[in-house]
């Protein structure tokens, strides 16, 4: 998993619970999302057809908002 920069601002916002990640289906092709974890374990994924500065734009507000 990675945890990126925002795009904006530049500063890595923790959080356990927005993450970027990329999986690969054994092929040649690599799959990179948005994952939210819920409290309960369930397993949100999207933005799989975002681009990679957009992805990180989402994944930074999402952290933002979720942090409060």
């Amino acid at each position: 998993m990675v945890t990126p920069v925002c795009p904006k601002c530049k500063q890595v916002i923790p959080s356990d619970d927005v993450n970027v990640a990329s999986e690969s289906d054994g092929g040649r092709q690599r799959k990179t999302y948005i994952m939210i974890e819920s409290r309960e374990g369930k397993q949100l994924k999207f933005g799989s057809m975002l681009t990679e500065e957009r992805r990180k734009f989402v994944a930074c507000a999402l952290r933002r908002v979720l942090a409060g």
